[in-house]
């Protein structure tokens, strides 16, 4: 009864019932990790947390290692979330869950900016699926490359994957439309980045194509390629010139709804840069709506369905806003917060650079603390 309530959203009910069953059962982890998704769901994360390590406590190998990774995430505490992964790498004797294990922990250790250590563990994890026929396995560790070549920056690289190595042997496309449209958003993207929105619009076009067949198959999957959609319009829009469309655009057609456990936690967060309205606010200088969009992609509201990791990058374009509005204080703080959640990021990046420069010059300017 306690998963019907859950399955209703009416997550203090189902919590009772799991505290009942608990008492009665305390060795059980499974009503530990259910919990946790309730809270989760409701938005308390450190009471979710803490359940989710009783879970993994009492069974490490049910996959709740995951959950406790993605919280790190959420805090934008890389290094604790490839740790609770690297815990159940330790344990996992399955071949398909230390495949998803190492191509988590690449997805992490992109999003802290250690981009060739996380490209090696997406490889490893591709040829783990890859040896014991796992396609599906192998389809996400391709997504997740994707995803990490185009947050770095290796465009080109980005682009090879997704026209010659994305489609896996035995999975053609064309029966998978969401995955085809995964693909597209990336492909467009990638036009956006070569100022090229005229192809970019040609990206968009196939995925609008792709809808009808993706919300037949399922809402959830039909609301984030809508989503990725809407995004992808709003950067041809920004890329055009025109702020003020994409605006429009991405503030009324994006809409986010709570993820459950698995790859709905990684599709949520592809691409890991969604921050088109602030940069549309910052392009018609509007510097104030852009510092606040920041601030709110980067603060916790527990009433929203938004569970997307927290995004380093945003630290750093916040602060130089702030820098540029004439806020050297809090420039500083954000500069600050940026490098320490960089702080095993690979060297030589370019916001990592500019950010240290920046943050001396600041450090040592007349009135800053």
């Amino acid at each position: 009864m306690a998963y019907a309530y859950l399955h209703m959203e009416n997550y203090e009910r189902a919590i009772e019932i799991f505290q009942r069953y608990i008492a009665l059962y305390p060795g059980d982890a499974n009503p530990y990790d259910s919990m946790a998704e309730a809270y989760f769901a409701m938005g308390k994360l450190d009471e979710a947390a803490r359940t989710y390590e009783k879970a993994f406590a009492l069974k490490p190998m049910l996959g709740t290692a995951v959950m406790l990774a993605y919280l790190c995430g959420m805090r934008g505490d890389y290094r604790e979330a490839v740790s609770w992964i690297e815990r159940e790498m330790q344990v996992v004797t399955l071949p398909g869950q230390l495949a998803a294990d190492y191509v988590w922990r690449a997805a992490y250790r992109a999003c802290g900016g250690e981009f060739d250590q996380a490209l090696l563990d997406a490889r490893r994890g591709f040829a783990i699926a890859d040896s014991t026929g796992n396609t599906g396995m192998m389809a996400v560790g391709r997504q997740v490359e994707g995803f990490m070549l185009f947050e770095e920056g290796r465009l080109d690289d980005a682009r090879e994957l997704f026209l010659a190595r994305f489609e896996i042997p035995g999975l053609a496309l064309e029966g998978f439309p969401f995955a085809a449209t995964y693909r597209e958003c990336y492909l467009g993207l990638l036009d956006v980045a070569a100022g090229n929105p005229r192809s970019a619009r040609e990206a968009a076009k196939r995925i609008e194509a792709l809808l009808p067949a993706i919300r037949s198959d399922s809402d959830a999957d039909g609301l984030r390629a809508a989503n990725w959609l809407a995004l992808l319009d709003a950067e041809i829009l920004l890329a055009e010139g025109r702020p003020n469309d994409a605006i429009r655009r991405i503030a009324g057609d994006f809409k986010l709804r709570l993820p459950s456990a698995g790859p709905e936690l990684f599709y949520m967060t592809a691409p890991f840069t969604q921050d088109v309205l602030a940069r549309a606010y910052a392009a018609k200088g509007d510097l104030d709506r852009a510092i606040g969009e920041y601030k709110r992609l980067l603060a916790f509201d527990p009433v929203s369905k938004d569970r997307r990791l927290k995004n380093p990058r945003y630290e750093y374009r916040l602060a130089k806003l702030l820098e540029k509005q004439g806020s050297s204080t809090e420039a500083l703080e954000h500069y600050t917060k940026f490098l320490d959640y960089w702080k095993d990021a690979d060297p030589g990046l370019p916001e990592l650079s500019d950010a240290k420069a920046r943050a001396a010059a600041l450090g040592n300017s007349p009135g800053t603390p």
